[in-house]
């Protein structure tokens, strides 16, 4: 069971998340995920792991960013 939902919380947490490997970005998309974030850089996880598969695989990822969109239309809100 881990407390908090928050990423932070999680990493804080369990300490041996950070013996596992982390990747960052060096030219990251822009985000079109509508949340409260404290970078300008930040992707939501499915646009990270879209982007990543488009520079690892050369796989087209737009379904996956549509579906993203049609999710934030359809709730109507701003998801944290």
């Amino acid at each position: 069971m881990v407390p908090g939902k928050r990423p932070s919380n999680i990493y804080q947490c369990n300490p041996w998340l950070t013996a596992l490997p982390c990747w960052h970005f060096a030219h990251p998309p822009a985000s079109q995920y509508q949340r409260k974030a404290h970078r300008s850089d930040s992707l939501s996880t499915l646009e990270a792991a879209a982007y990543g598969l488009h520079l690892l695989e050369n796989i087209d990822t737009a379904p996956l960013l549509v579906l993203q969109q049609k999710r934030q239309q359809f709730s109507g809100q701003r998801p944290d």
